[in-house]
């Protein structure tokens, strides 16, 4: 067998080198970028997820603020309105604002409808009545609405201090009134009282 001259053996060394590195790409460093390549996937699918995750935490923290606010505003436009009363609570509100005025109740009855058709009222009894206007209105269903209709006697000069007592009252205003002449102290008032309630927290 001859014996491989200088230049064949450089070349077979520099075969066998490049054969070398070859199965060491393959067998080595090929599956590392593979193996580097998806664990930089589950790293950036992990950052999503803990991205998402502080969301939602965020959302978590601001809940009782934001619960805060609502109550707030719940509270607020509550105010407006009477806590929900019995028939028997309101038989008694009304009567004791009739009393206290200097009238002498002569019957009362007490109606209700599940929702309140709001409006704006007006009061101001020229010709002996008044009647409630109809700018304005709404319609709640969260708002319970009685309209309280009774007789009453007395000093009509004593009218004015009966409607700033209703008109004190939250949720409380006067529907209807009339009124018909007699003595001083034995004029008969007609009147229809609307109030309107709401749950309160």
């Amino acid at each position: 067998m001859e014996s491989l001259t200088k230049r064949e053996k450089t070349l077979i060394y520099v075969l066998i080198c490049f054969l070398i590195l070859v199965a060491g790409w393959f067998l080595l460093l090929n599956p590392a970028l593979e193996k580097n390549s998806q664990v930089h996937a589950e790293y950036e699918e992990k950052q999503t997820q803990l991205t998402t995750i502080k969301q939602q935490l965020k959302d978590y923290e601001d809940a009782p603020s934001q619960y805060k606010i609502l109550e707030d505003s719940y509270n607020e436009i509550a105010g407006q309105y009477s806590q929900v009363l019995s028939n028997d609570d309101i038989d008694k509100l009304i009567t004791t604002k009739v009393l206290a005025s200097g009238f002498r109740p002569k019957n009362l009855s007490i109606g209700e409808v599940p929702g309140a058709s709001l409006q704006s009222t007006d009061t101001t009894a020229t010709d002996g009545t008044a009647n409630p206007s109809t700018d304005n209105s709404a319609t709640s269903s969260v708002i319970k609405q009685s309209t309280i209709n009774m007789t009453l006697n007395g000093d009509l000069t004593k009218l004015k201090k009966l409607m700033g007592s209703i008109n004190e009252q939250e949720g409380l205003e006067i529907g209807n009134l009339s009124y018909q002449l007699s003595n001083a102290q034995s004029n008969t008032v007609t009147i229809s009282f609307v109030i309107y309630m709401i749950e309160k927290q």
